[in-house]
């Protein structure tokens, strides 16, 4: 069920302030400007929407200033948005899927209007603009390497290919770390504890079986069917089974996470272990997590909906 509407309560001197000031100084930081709208979806959530306009306003201009550029002043406010569109959701009660469905269309969305500003401003896409960054760096490395300017041409072609589907990915995942922060700073305050559900512990992240299947089926077809395919569909098969893979692959650490946790294995081990093996041991280990996922999906190695049933049959 979701949850009431956020009520005023009791709250911080200056609060205010606080959270507006940090949306603010994260805004004007490159990486910062990816978790800043966490603060912001708290002040909008506490505050109400006009405080949280203000905040994203002001950390635009602040930015456009510091950096003398209009251009990073639409960056942050569409960056924002989804600062915006969490904290709106929270406040109206929004359950965590609708919040992340919410806030994950948000970002493609202005995502896709910064690439169309990128673009009119520069003259030139984003994909471009790498394209010709790599051009130039392979040019004065390599010189007139034709197999290495080949290389970076199938790259390139790469790239666009699955631009799709690297936007959809980059939107859910920058969603939902984003509510992550933005619950876990809900939660140092007075009076919100409650007010932002929590995500799923990791160790029980699954998907639906027919994921798994749709992605075997996807990958069959591109193994049959891709070379004969062109345009659209080609484009579309690509990028769906690029989804679907990447959905088994979390399964598949989300797999391994539950049996180190089963171990009792620490929790900042099990970190260690895992960035180990998905630095070291790339690309097996991808590969590996994929086939657990997949594996788990259709078989339910973690008996996670034999537990799901049970509770449910209880309750």
């Amino acid at each position: 069920m979701a949850a009431m509407p956020a009520e005023p309560g009791e709250r911080l001197p200056g609060e205010r302030v606080i959270l507006g000031g940090a949306t603010v100084v994260l805004s004007m930081l490159p990486i910062g400007l990816l978790v800043a709208p966490a603060p912001l979806a708290v002040l909008v959530l506490r505050h109400g929407l006009a405080s949280g306009i203000v905040a994203a306003v002001l950390s635009g201009l602040f930015a456009s200033i510091l950096t003398q550029s209009p251009l990073i002043l639409a960056q942050v406010l569409l960056a924002l948005a989804l600062g915006i569109a969490l904290g709106e959701a929270l406040r109206e009660g929004f359950s965590l899927r609708q919040a992340l469905a919410v806030g994950s269309v948000v970002v493609f969305i202005t995502t896709l209007l910064l690439m169309f500003l990128i673009q009119r401003v520069v003259g030139m896409s984003p994909i471009d603009i790498v394209a010709t960054f790599w051009q130039e760096a392979l040019r004065s490395a390599a010189g007139s390497d034709t197999a290495a300017q080949a290389f970076v041409d199938a790259q390139i072609a790469a790239m666009r290919a699955v631009l799709p589907a690297s936007l959809i990915l980059g939107s859910v995942g920058l969603t939902v770390v984003d509510y992550g922060l933005t619950r876990w700073l809900a939660r140092k305050l007075p009076g919100e504890k409650d007010a932002v559900a929590p995500l799923p512990e990791f160790s029980r992240w699954r998907f639906p079986r027919w994921t798994a299947a749709l992605y075997v089926a996807g990958r069959v077809a591109e193994v049959l069917l891709l070379a004969r395919l062109t345009g659209f569909v080609q484009m579309a098969l690509i990028n769906v089974v690029l989804i679907l893979g990447f959905l088994m692959t979390i399964q598949g650490l989300a797999v391994g996470w539950f049996y180190l946790q089963r171990a009792k294995v620490s929790k900042a081990l099990r970190w260690l272990i895992v960035l180990g093996v998905l630095f070291f041991l790339q690309p097996v280990a991808s590969l590996l997590f994929l086939v657990a996922g997949v594996i788990d999906a259709l078989l339910d190695l973690r008996r996670a909906r034999r537990s799901d049933a049970e509770v449910q049959g209880g309750s």
